[in-house]
This record gives structure tokens, C-alpha cells and sequence, in this order.
């Protein structure tokens, strides 16, 4: 089994919607994209967001029909990046770095059901006390600080 990650900013906001995705094999299946997609925009939205486009890379999951079709059922615009080009999802890209950084490798755990309970605390670090560079020296939350439910 591999753990993957899958994460979704909000746009002009770089707030981070994450969980964990177990599957079998090297990559995320086109049903599990799916899911989470469902998940992201309806958790979104909850929170007064509208999300209106979709970015992600060139992944078997991502150009599935499947995943095509569910986009357009929800009315979103899907963004790929250029193959080989992961720095044109910078943000996702960003993210990821700091996600291996300063929770899954940044002390040995004792097992992985370990580390899957310290992802909560590094998330609540992560977007609401965190200092963000690019975000004045502030944490994601911050920049959301109009939106409905925005710190539940």
C-alpha cells in the first residue's frame, strides 16, 4: 500500500483542504479522484466558497473520462499542467515539500496509524498559526476571514 495525498487550494487564499488516500499500487485510481473532488467542493462550499476550476497534473486519475465527466456534472473548468512542468502547480507543489518536511518525516514514528494521528495537529499549524511567507508573515486562515464557518 502507498499513501497518497491529495490537497485543493482556494483560490487567493492558498487555505488547503487535505486527507489521506489509501490505495493499492503507485497511483491514485480515477474513482478515488473523484471522491475527493465531490468532497473538496461540497466542503468548500459549506464554507461559503465557490470553487469554479479544477488544477492538477497529467496523472491516469486526472484524464480519466470518468473524471472529465464528474467535472463537468459539478460545472467545473479543469486546469492541467504541462507534463514535466510540476512548478506550474507551484502551490500543490509547495505544499506537498512542506507536508513531507514537517510532518511525515520530520520525526520517526512508531507505526503509521502513528503518524496518520499527527496530521490534524500539523494541519491546524499549518492554516491557522503558521507564518506564511508569501502571505505576509501570516497563516492561510487569515486571507479568509469573510467566509462563512471559516474556523470550523
Amino acid at each position: 500500500m502507498k499513501l497518497h495525498g491529495n490537497a485543493r487550494t482556494c483560490p487567493n487564499s492558498r487555505r488547503l483542504l487535505i486527507e489521506r488516500v489509501i490505495e493499492e499500487g503507485w497511483s491514485v485510481s480515477a474513482r478515488c479522484a473523484i471522491e475527493f473532488l465531490r468532497r473538496a467542493v461540497s466542503w468548500f462550499a459549506e464554507r461559503g466558497v465557490q470553487i469554479k476550476a479544477v488544477m492538477s497534473d497529467n496523472g491516469s486519475a486526472y484524464v480519466a473520462h470518468a473524471y472529465r465527466r464528474a467535472l463537468a456534472e459539478l460545472g467545473l473548468r479543469h486546469l492541467r499542467i504541462r507534463p514535466y512542468r510540476p512548478r506550474t502547480n507551484g502551490k500543490a507543489e509547495r505544499f506537498i515539500q512542506t507536508l513531507a518536511n514537517e510532518w511525515a518525516y520530520e520525526r520517526i514514528y512508531g507505526s503509521s496509524p502513528e503518524r496518520t494521528a499527527a496530521l490534524p495537529l500539523f494541519l491546524e499549524r499549518y492554516n491557522f498559526k503558521r507564518p506564511h511567507d508569501s502571505l505576509g508573515h501570516q497563516p492561510p486562515a487569515s486571507r479568509l476571514t469573510n467566509v462563512v464557518r471559516n474556523y470550523n
